[in-house]
């Protein structure tokens, strides 16, 4: 952090990380002012900060800190139809376009440039997706689910239950077995949630971005579960079973 700059900049983001992580939010938050005071001109710790919070669920903040990135980069970094010409821009839109999504806003010119823009510049470079190292997995839970086979079983494939639980598990866990995949978390989703999020968008419910969208609202909420829950807990499924006598059991 002495070294000033974008480095001492992202060490700054990194500690907020950490002291967030350990329920120190003052102190993190602390960090994160001091980013701004310091105002480098580097768009990456501001993108840092925007998807550090909105891993945290705060999007009104998140979006705060994408929009000082954009406003880090200079008309060099655009080509003339407004697309990216780097992949740093490209990445920053790409995550200015999510929280955009998540908060209902209609996709403006940059949003619907961003994607051609990006894979543009991925080909030229021979480069592959960067691989994530965090999953964020929707789901219904067991009661949901029957509401949902119940009201959209014509617009939606939902899997048998016992099948899907168990599958879920052990996918869930070869990903951390993987070593690629260093945390998950499961986003449970309501009919009666969705329908309501659905309808104050004029979305479709049923669509699979209406979903996607739905669930940024349910981990800004706090309703996101850690998986694995510990073996005393209740089981993420939502059968209210300890984890250990539900998907938790030996198989």
């Amino acid at each position: 952090m002495a070294l000033g700059g974008e480095a001492g900049a992202a060490a700054r983001v990194e500690l907020a990380d950490l002291l967030f992580e350990i329920d120190r939010a003052d102190e993190a938050q602390e960090q994160l002012d001091l980013v701004q005071h310091e105002k480098p001109t580097s768009p990456v710790p501001y993108h840092h900060a925007a998807e550090l919070l909105e891993e945290r669920g705060d999007l009104g903040s998140a979006q705060t800190w994408i929009n000082m990135a954009v406003l880090r980069f200079t008309d060099e970094d655009w080509d003339d139809n407004g697309e990216p010409l780097n992949l740093l821009a490209a990445s920053v839109l790409l995550c200015r376009r999510r929280l955009r999504r998540g908060a209902g806003l209609p996709e403006d010119r940059v949003d619907l440039a961003v994607e051609s823009g990006r894979q543009r510049l991925a080909k030229q470079l021979g480069m592959r997706p960067k691989r994530p190292t965090k999953a964020r997995i929707t789901f219904w839970p067991r009661a949901e689910l029957d509401k949902a086979r119940a009201l959209w079983s014509d617009r939606l494939d939902l899997p048998d239950p016992e099948e899907f639980y168990r599958e879920r598990q052990a996918t869930n866990a070869e990903l951390i077995d993987s070593g690629g995949i260093t945390a998950i978390v499961m986003v449970p989703l309501t009919v009666t949630g969705l329908i309501d999020y659905a309808t104050r968008h004029g979305l479709d419910p049923v669509n699979a971005e209406s979903r996607s969208s739905f669930s940024v609202e349910v981990i800004a909420a706090g309703g996101a579960i850690r998986w694995p829950p510990a073996r005393n807990d209740v089981c993420w499924c939502g059968s209210a079973v300890k984890y250990k006598k539900c998907c938790g059991r030996p198989v």
